[in-house]
């Protein structure tokens, strides 16, 4: 199911802490000291904090060593690497590579691409981590769900999200909507329209009706992204193990896995999806284990 954070007015954060499943928060209001504040307690919690370089609010993309220097404040989950959406392949692969030689390791960057292509080339360079902005996301079902590994940077529909299930979503959709009195309902039976944020969005004081509709937005937004997977496919087809184009279960079965190296590939395809680090440990006890057979059975080349 996919996790949300909601991108809110400044003054409105802690009328919305509850509703974010992560912070993705973005470089350039962290010129305001509630908000370099509010974010650095945020850190302290379970959620993850995710930094932006936040080309759609600048018009420009944020320079390398900036968002460095914020990732060695921060420690956050992930930085995303500069982007534009003029810049070519090689482009935005080369400003990816660049933020990792600033010291941000190369597993805590994720690089925006415009076409599921851009996943395969960038990986052979070491990257996992992708996002796609909402503007190359208007295309066939079948293209969409080749973006279904990535994060999905701004919301186009509900539809999308039920097509595609990405693992997580950043939106501020909820909260424009009650700022022009409309429900999340109301949006989707006129077709999902794109209402661009407005320019003092983050300075904008909400009225507590606008506080109420908005956080009701939210609510139906993940209630109706939920519905999505039912019982059966949750037993059945976990979506920590569906991500990608080949369910995990399908694979072990085509390679003959044995138990072992079966529960070393189940781990890691999973931890970023349900339990993280715990995870991770868990594949490490068990290849460990692995090791050992074979070294104990002399079969180690």
């Amino acid at each position: 199911m996919t996790e949300f954070s909601f991108e809110v007015p400044l003054r409105h954060l802690k009328d919305f802490d509850e509703d974010q499943d992560f912070y993705f928060t973005l470089s350039f209001l962290f010129q305001h000291t509630e908000y370099a504040s509010y974010i650095a307690q945020v850190r302290l919690s379970e959620r993850e904090v995710w930094i932006d370089n936040s080309t759609n609010e600048l018009r420009q993309p944020e320079s390398c060593s900036s968002l460095a220097e914020l990732y060695r404040s921060l420690s956050p989950a992930y930085v995303i690497a500069p982007d534009h959406p003029d810049w070519n392949q090689e482009t935005m692969l080369l400003k990816a590579l660049e933020l990792s030689h600033c010291n941000v390791p190369l597993q805590k960057v994720m690089v925006i691409i415009h076409h599921p292509d851009w996943i395969g080339h960038f990986s052979s360079y070491g990257l996992r981590n992708f996002a796609i902005p909402y503007d190359f996301r208007y295309c066939t079902e079948s293209k969409l769900k080749r973006f279904g590994e990535c994060h999905f940077l701004g919301l186009v529909s509900v539809s999308e999200l039920k097509c595609a299930n990405p693992p997580t979503c950043d939106t501020s959709m909820p909260i424009k909507l009650a700022c022009v009195d409309k429900t999340l309902e109301q949006w989707v039976s006129a077709g999902c329209p794109h209402v661009h944020t407005e320019p003092n969005f983050f300075n904008k004081a909400l009225t507590l009706r606008e506080v109420k509709l908005a956080k009701d937005n939210i609510r139906a937004l993940k209630e109706v992204v939920s519905v999505q997977t039912t019982t059966k496919d949750v037993v059945n087809h976990p979506a920590h193990y569906t991500q990608g184009k080949i369910e995990v279960l399908d694979f072990i079965m085509d390679q003959k896995l044995p138990y072992l190296p079966s529960t070393v590939l189940k781990y890691i395809c999973r931890y970023r999806y349900k339990n993280g680090l715990e995870d991770l440990k868990k594949a490490e006890f068990y290849l460990k284990t692995l090791i050992k057979e074979y070294e104990d059975e002399g079969a180690c080349s």
